[in-house]
């Protein structure tokens, strides 16, 4: 697999989580299940594509003590 399928997949595997979760919690009908998971797969995606990433140089993981 190339990194660019890899990250497809990857975000098509959380998001299938995430709008499952909403469901269960009864916050998404079960109807829009497959709408929301291609919505949130689409965002994790771009946020993949766009260099966000959970690694130790990312911004968003440095600790705001120091």
């Amino acid at each position: 697999m190339t990194d660019n399928e890899i990250d497809v997949a990857w975000s098509r595997a959380v998001a299938e989580l995430a709008a499952d979760s909403l469901v269960t919690a009864m916050i998404l009908a079960k109807d829009d299940l497959q709408k929301a998971t291609e919505i949130i797969a689409e965002e994790i995606y771009v946020r993949l594509v766009a260099g966000d990433r959970p690694d130790r140089t990312n911004w968003r993981y440095k600790s705001i003590s120091t």
